[in-house]
């Protein structure tokens, strides 16, 4: 079946490459990028903290070009401003978490979720990414070394995967019978870069 993280991680890919490949921008690539971001918005309201967060990341790339910034903004502010009314319409508030708390009384977030869930979402055997996909350990080290040799893209890469555990933690991390993991997919390609940074450093060894 098709679920919204599928979409959700070309769009998260989309944008996090532009941040990170420390290019300047014109102003269609940063309107593209704040298109991408509103529109993950749209897919759930699942990702509206992670969506937040590539914004800010954004700006910070598109700082030193205000038609860059100015693209961004309309882009981005269009599209997460039409699902604001959007709410509005359904639930009576513009707040886009109006959808979760419009569902039953336990669906909103709770912060007495995190300490279980967040080691849930690593380690537990049914949905847990480590327990699933243990070649995401290999992310560990990655992560060390891109610190040393790439911080900005370390900082990126650890601050937008943990904006959406957070979430997905605060909300239940069980699958509830379908795809196990499903509510990690869409930061999954942002895990697999420091795979990548340490596979290249074992090249050749």
């Amino acid at each position: 079946p098709f679920y919204p993280e599928t979409l959700g991680a070309v769009l998260v890919a989309f944008t996090a490459q532009r941040i990170t490949n420390g290019e300047s921008l014109s102003g269609r690539t940063a309107a593209l990028a704040g298109a991408a971001i509103g529109w993950l918005v749209w897919l759930h309201v699942r990702f509206v903290v992670l969506a937040f967060a590539l914004f800010l990341w954004m700006l910070w790339t598109c700082r030193r070009s205000s038609r860059a910034l100015t693209m961004l903004t309309v882009a981005c502010g269009a599209l997460t401003g039409a699902f604001c009314l959007y709410a509005y319409h359904v639930t009576g508030s513009l707040l886009p978490t109006a959808f979760y708390d419009a569902a039953t009384p336990d669906a909103g977030f709770r912060m007495s979720r995190l300490p279980v869930a967040l080691l849930g979402i690593l380690f537990d055997r049914e949905n847990g990414l480590l327990a699933l996909a243990p070649v995401y350990l290999l992310a560990l080290p990655g992560i060390g070394l891109m610190v040393r040799t790439q911080r900005r893209t370390a900082a990126a890469v650890v601050s937008l995967i943990g904006a959406l555990m957070v979430t997905v933690a605060g909300h239940g991390y069980e699958s509830s019978g379908t795809s196990p993991l499903r509510y990690m997919v869409a930061v999954l390609p942002l895990a697999a870069l420091p795979i990548a940074v340490l596979l290249r450093a074992m090249r050749g060894r």
